[in-house]
């Protein structure tokens, strides 16, 4: 990973992940050249007025991806609107922020990236897709949960969310409440499959 303000165009490799801040209000110019140049870079940004930015300054679709990282923070995400990433081809948000009212039409991409100590713990691979309709059968399910009260309805979710995801280790073992399975994915660790009983 690379911050934007020390990218140097000529040594980019289509692999890089380029971390987006501020001084891209300042030097739009340089951030042309990088989608322009044929590289397949990745840029990630905890800022989504850096997206809107880049959105609004943009006179066609990209298709570099770009991605927001989970800044670890439980709260309302409707401030992410599809007409603020619509040039954006390939927009990810982190998994979590899907609870959260983000604006999307059928599908919107995800990752599990987060921050940590002001860091990502991890590059988003923004080629997984979480469907509308996955939304719509867990907030189903979750209205169905019996109201036993606060603390009941913590374990209640906790025990839903656990039987439906999968996690992946290093080594390719995926342990889920249905099993352990070997995995053709490399290097994914963490929360897999979510939507595996959807």
């Amino acid at each position: 990973m690379v911050k934007f303000s020390d990218v140097k165009i000529d040594l980019l490799k289509d692999d890089d992940y380029i971390l987006l801040d501020d001084t891209i209000f300042d030097d739009f110019d340089k951030f042309s050249q990088i989608i322009h140049s044929n590289k397949g870079v990745s840029f990630i940004t905890y800022d989504f007025e850096i997206v809107k930015f880049i959105n609004e300054s943009l006179d066609s679709h990209i298709y570099n991806p770009i991605s927001l990282i989970d800044d670890g923070q439980l709260k309302d995400r409707s401030y992410i609107k599809k007409k603020d990433y619509s040039k954006i081809y390939r927009f990810g948000i982190p998994l979590s922020y899907t609870m959260w009212n983000p604006e999307f039409d059928s599908y919107i991409y995800t990752h599990f990236a987060y921050k940590d100590n002001g860091e990502p713990t991890d590059l988003p691979f923004v080629d997984r897709v979480f469907w509308m309709d996955y939304l719509s059968k867990i907030n189903r399910d979750l209205e169905d949960l019996d109201d036993c009260g606060e603390f009941d309805n913590v374990f209640q979710v906790s025990s839903y969310v656990q039987d439906n995801i999968q996690y992946v280790d290093t080594d390719n073992i995926s342990r889920s409440s249905s099993g352990i399975y070997i995995t053709d994915s490399k290097g994914i660790r963490g929360l897999f499959s979510f939507m595996r009983s959807y």
